[in-house]
């Protein structure tokens, strides 16, 4: 058994139900139960991902909550080679503080802001030296708690969506807690601390440089203490100042302290305030969210909310580790975007940028950033920490069906974005664009939510805002699409040309936006707009400029149409100088094999480039049979799913699915097979454990695979959809020791002669009985 287990077993709530369970057990000879033994939040370990670059983090917080308050064991991030984000990796020796802000399994280091850490003895204000061993970790959805051994003091950790709760036990003594701008995530550092009285702190953090971007934005805060200090003061580069006339620090290596004489063990509640407007604002989230100090109304709070939002799926049969692996991924899938408007409504207003992506180095020449925030006010939920170039895929499908309320508020949010700066989004971050990846991700999320029946948002400015993407300049379009007017009118962006163009893989970029144009072209159909869609739908097809019938390959070519020399296939480094991580060249963060099937609109087409479903079939196969399939690459993630698309072959998709599942997923902290960009792969773990998966977004189709339970209920929300529930069920006439293969597919008690489902049949209330070969 590991630590995690170990420290999981301790959860006195989950041994009294297995106690209950057992007595049932003496009790009566019973058969065995459909429902399950445990709630659902309990199957769910956060300690999932926190190693081997899976960058979560075992915090509390909400469903899309601002507030994220976590331990943070590494200090400095270049000391560690489990980590991207510089935060936490399950196992690190010390504990160095908790910050109350936190980004969830993204690829760079960004957040973690206002850093309370609490100690005994001495008072420690160089933050190298504040740190403490620790044991017992205890991570539940809304809830953290460790035991600091050096320093004698138990940590606890809930949210609400806005305010960070930290509830610190210290033995008798001496004691201190401190706030520290010193030592952040990520190369930003500073701020500005103001001591209010001996039970509050206010002030704001500089936070920004995502991905090597040059955007800043402030975290504004308030701290408010359950007791008053005995002392107060503040600290600058490590050393105690001693003014009595100061009223405030700003730099950026500045601290506060906080000074108690305990003479008996004493708990002691934090409330940190966090609003991305004003400490006014921060101070008005306190007052709505948390009027009192009453940590455990706090917690109960939080695990009601995660509760209901994991409740929305239920599972029968299934081991207990596939339970923990099925509802930890969705826990994580649930944690990103988050909401940035304050509970009176106020949010920063978003700021497009023209970002210089290619090369990373040389970005401050980036443009319409830092510019002074305008403040705007929405009733409802304004989302932003949109990986979309992610999410996409997975996350924003399985919101439109599972969660349809919340996915069409995210539409809203960036429909407000567009309005604001003219441009749909890329990779919003509180309020301005990251400039990070590539293609046209939002057109494709609005476009695959429309085309999923979902439309209480204006249609037609959604559809303003899509084309205004689409469309080059000289069509009226607002130049998001870097290399978009040769893609638009030649077919394909020049590989040559693509320094000038700010094009960070010529063939990965193209391919996206002809995806994107695929989903454009549907909406545009379905509006009766039959001229743009003969236009989106002819762009979608310039995938096939792209086809090198001599290498087989969809290749990066010159502005005079010759292909691009040398070429391997194989290589994943050359794109940008000095990242051989990011891809091949022509690729984003990937290589020509890892390309070669991103035609997710069109496989009949490709299909007859590669000269018919057979050759089709056999370079796929060759993608897995030498290990060529990457689950935590993106643009491939869907290529088990494509042997759907040769009749006959769909076994194939069952039993590379199964692999890749019991070979990636598990209830280790090293359980994730890479980044979980924002909840992207533990989406692909939910849909696969389910069955389905939508491989094609912008067209409402989701392809069928067995599922790993006997059955999965996903309650479906009566205000979006006609039907009450959502039924996949599987029916096993043997235990084969290898994959599970399908005999026949049952939809409503009818044959289902595919292996795809339409959205609207299984809104309507769909029943999908999977029958296993003998």
């Amino acid at each position: 058994m590991n630590k995690i287990e170990m420290v999981r077993n301790m959860n006195i709530k989950k041994l009294n139900l297995y106690l209950l369970v057992l007595l049932s057990l003496f009790s009566a000879c019973q058969s065995k139960k459909t429902t399950p033994l445990l709630e659902v939040a309990d199957y769910v370990n956060p300690f999932i991902g926190t190693t081997a670059t899976g960058n979560t983090f075992p915090g509390a917080v909400l469903p899309s909550g601002m507030a994220a308050v976590s331990p943070h064991n590494i200090y400095d991030k270049a000391l560690s080679e489990s980590t991207q984000t510089g935060i936490y990796v399950y196992g690190e020796p010390y504990i160095y503080g908790f910050g109350q802000t936190h980004l969830s399994g993204v690829g760079c280091h960004m957040m973690g802001n206002v850093i309370l850490n609490p100690s005994t003895g001495d008072l420690q204000v160089k933050p190298i030296e504040n740190r403490s061993a620790y044991e017992n970790e205890i991570a539940n959805p809304g809830y953290y708690s460790v035991d600091l051994t050096d320093t004698k003091i138990k940590a606890e950790l809930s949210a609400t969506m806005r305010v960070g709760l930290n509830k610190f036990s210290f033995p008798k003594g001496q004691a201190h807690v401190t706030l520290d701008m010193s030592h952040p995530v990520n190369t930003i550092n500073g701020g500005q601390i103001k001591i209010v009285s001996p039970t509050e702190l206010e002030g704001y953090e500089i936070d920004g440089g995502f991905c090597g971007s040059k955007i800043r934005h402030k975290v504004f805060y308030v701290a408010q203490f359950s007791q008053a200090a005995a002392a107060v003061g503040y600290y600058v580069n490590g050393k105690k100042v001693s003014e009595e006339h100061l009223t405030e620090v700003e730099g950026d290596n500045v601290g506060a302290y906080l000074t108690y004489d305990f003479e008996a063990p004493t708990e002691l509640v934090v409330k940190v305030g966090i609003s991305y407007v004003s400490i006014e604002n921060a101070r008005k989230n306190i007052e709505a969210e948390v009027p009192d100090f009453d940590f455990e109304k706090v917690r109960t709070a939080a695990a009601t909310a995660w509760d209901s939002k994991l409740n929305r799926i239920s599972l029968e049969g299934g081991s207990e580790e596939e339970k923990e692996v099925f509802y930890s991924a969705l826990y994580h899938t649930l944690i990103l975007p988050f909401e940035i408007n304050d509970a009176n409504g106020d949010y920063p207003a978003y700021q497009s940028t023209d970002t210089k992506i290619l090369p990373f180095v040389g970005r401050e020449d980036t443009v319409g950033i830092n510019q002074p925030t305008k403040v705007l006010n929405s009733k409802e939920p304004r989302y932003s920490a949109m990986s979309l170039w992610d999410t996409y895929r997975t996350t924003h499908p399985l919101f439109a069906l599972v969660y349809p309320d919340m996915q069409t508020k995210m539409v809203k949010s960036m429909l407000g974005m567009y309005q604001e700066s003219g441009r749909l989004p890329m990779w919003p971050l509180i309020d301005q664009e990251c400039g990070c990846m590539v293609g046209d991700p939002a057109t494709l999320v609005i476009a695959d939510t429309y085309m999923k029946g979902l439309r209480n948002y204006d249609v037609d400015l959604a559809y303003e805002a899509m084309t205004a993407n689409a469309n080059y300049p000289e069509e009226g379009g607002n130049g998001l699409r870097a290399g978009g007017t040769e893609y638009a009118r030649d077919g394909y962006i020049p590989e040559d040309k693509k320094i000038d163009l700010r094009v960070w893989g010529t063939v990965s970029t193209a391919l996206e936006y002809a995806h994107a144009d695929a989903g454009l072209a549907n909406v545009a159909k379905d509006l009766g707009k039959m001229g743009d869609y003969e236009k989106y739908r002819n762009r979608s097809l310039a995938y096939q400029n792209y086809w090198n019938k001599e290498t087989g390959f969809l290749q990066a070519k010159n502005s005079d149409g010759s292909w691009l020399t040398p070429f391997d296939p194989l290589s994943t480094a050359g794109e940008i100088e000095g990242f051989d991580h990011l891809g091949g060249l022509g690729y984003v963060e990937g290589n020509a094999w890892q390309y070669l099937f991103f035609v997710p609109h069109d496989p009949e087409g490709l299909q007859q480039l590669m000269g018919g479903e057979i050759k089709y079939l056999d370079k796929l196969q060759a993608c897995f049979d030498r290990d060529l399939f990457v689950l935590w690459n993106e643009p491939d993630m869907s290529y088990p799913y494509f042997f759907n698309h040769v009749k006959g072959e769909e076994w194939r998709t069952q039993k590379y699915v199964q692999e890749s599942l019991k070979k990636h997923f598990n209830t280790s902290a090293a359980g994730l097979p890479g980044n979980d960009d924002a909840g992207t792969l533990s989406c692909w773990a939910v849909f696969s454990m389910m069955g389905l998966y939508p491989d094609c977004p912008g067209t409402p189709r989701y392809q069928l695979t067995t599922p790993t339970f006997d059955k999965v209920m996903i309650k479906l929300d009566t205000n979006y959809y006609k039907g009450k529930s959502i039924v996949l069920q599987k029916t096993a006439l043997s235990d084969s020791d290898s994959f599970e293969k399908i005999k026949s597919i049952l939809l409503n008690g009818k044959p289902n002669t595919t292996y795809e489902v339409s959205h609207d049949d299984l809104t309507a209330g769909a029943k999908l009985e999977f029958v296993i070969a003998e």
